[in-house]
């Protein structure tokens, strides 16, 4: 009902105020009688039926267990048997339910082992609850629910065992109770290549203990699972397989000024690769990065001797003489450098070398040049972002040649100028998305 009472509360009888405290002698009395003899012989259902409304939610919602049949066999408070339980029903027409083992409803925590099955359960149905917890309808999806609870002597052990199949979420809901978690990357990081998502939640305590709950334990145990999921979602991926699961998949390291993949980060790309695989929905977006303090000297250096072999190049192809097919492959002789270094200069940073160092000697002249232009490229955002853009395409392409990953699964975002490792290396930092 609205405000949280059951139709089970109506049955009960308000209980009469306390009689005075009786004496010693009649308490004795009372405490040596039997208690009240309470037999029911073998129940048969045929046919019957079981509704559940909550109108607490926004929308209501309601759900029917139909086609009820089975045995409950006697139950008698004056014995410790328990009763046999065997029945079998559809909720909402089409989803197989069966409830089977044995009770003592007069001394549940004595001696309890039911095992309940719910089968392909519309979840279409429990939008009114995915709406309020989760913060979003549910599009599609069935249930599977097996559960076990074994009760002796008060020590409880349960078995909760959740089967989703191909979970849609649909339009977001605006609700003060929603969990505050990335549902939708949540349910990709669970979800397998067959679309199912696969849960255990096993539950044990002493049900003696009144401080001890069983679902509030299974909502946290679910909870703290899906929180695991989606705040170290390359540790959860990685440990879907072997080897992974103490590693961090989501980072990449390279050598300063350079885009190259090294031995270790191929082996890591191979454990990711394999990991994205078994978890379809999940796209890879990679932060290519790079360093000033550790990048920009040494892609300086690359880029004057770039300059210096596509100066070269030309001066072989204008005089007639044999070139190889791309500049790189040049060796330029450091005898030649100094001349091309003036035009250099001049050409790249737009400018006259300073009046002054025309009293400079040819060594020292052309030190001041190379460090001028050296600084100009180290300090270059174009550049470290050019780098941070190799790095990528590196492991973008890494994956999809060599680990056979779809190409559009994997997104390059804006790069990053970041900050070097002690050791100089510069870490290039992945990211996981929903589809």
């Amino acid at each position: 009902n609205e405000d949280r009472s059951t139709s089970v509360d109506d049955l009960l009888i308000a209980q009469a105020p306390e009689a005075p405290a009786s004496s010693p002698a009649q308490s004795r009395t009372a405490a040596a009688s039997k208690p009240l003899g309470i037999r029911i012989g073998q129940i048969a259902i045929n046919d019957g039926s079981a509704n559940f409304a909550d109108l607490t939610l926004t929308p209501n919602f309601a759900t029917a267990v139909q086609q009820l049949n089975g045995q409950i066999g006697t139950i008698d408070n004056r014995q410790a048997a328990p009763a046999k339980v065997d029945v079998k029903g559809k909720v909402d027409r089409y989803a197989p339910v069966t409830i089977k083992g044995a009770l003592n409803p007069f001394n549940p925590l004595a001696s309890l082992d039911i095992a309940t099955s719910f089968k392909r359960v519309e979840l279409t149905t429990l939008t009114p609850y995915s709406g309020k917890f989760a913060g979003y309808r549910i599009r599609k999806g069935r249930l599977n629910l097996d559960l076990h609870y074994l009760i002796s002597n008060g020590q409880l052990k349960a078995e909760n065992k959740v089967v989703i199949e191909q979970l849609q979420l649909g339009e977001k809901v605006d609700s003060p109770d929603a969990v505050d978690l990335p549902v939708r990357l949540a349910v990709a990081l669970l979800k397998d290549t067959q679309g199912k998502i696969s849960i255990e939640l096993p539950v044990s305590g002493d049900l003696n203990n009144p401080q001890f709950s069983v679902m509030p334990i299974v909502w946290q145990t679910l909870r703290n699972l899906v929180l695991r999921a989606a705040q170290a979602p390359f540790k959860f991926i990685g440990g879907l397989i072997a080897g992974g699961g103490s590693q961090d998949l989501g980072t990449v390291a390279f050598a300063p000024g350079s885009s190259d993949l090294s031995a270790e980060a191929q082996a890591a790309l191979d454990k990711l690769g394999e990991a994205l695989k078994g978890r379809p929905q999940l796209r890879l977006e990679i932060e290519g990065t790079s360093a000033q303090s550790s990048d920009g000297p040494l892609i300086a250096e690359q880029r004057l001797e770039r300059e210096y072999q596509a100066i070269w190049y030309k001066i072989l192809q204008r005089r007639g003489d044999k070139v190889p097919a791309n500049a790189s492959l040049l060796v330029v002789d450091d005898s030649d450098k100094p001349a091309m270094l003036e035009g250099i200069y001049r050409t790249r940073l737009k400018q006259q070398p300073p009046a002054e160092w025309e009293q400079l000697d040819r060594d020292a002249r052309t030190t001041r040049l190379r460090e001028a232009v050296l600084k100009s490229w180290a300090e270059s955002t174009a550049l470290l972002r050019t780098l941070g853009q190799d790095r990528a395409s590196s492991i973008k392409d890494y994956l999809v040649d060599k680990g056979k990953l779809e190409d559009d699964r994997v997104y390059f975002i804006d790069t990053h100028l970041g900050q070097a490792e002690p050791d100089g290396r510069v870490i290039t930092p992945m990211h996981l998305d929903a589809e």
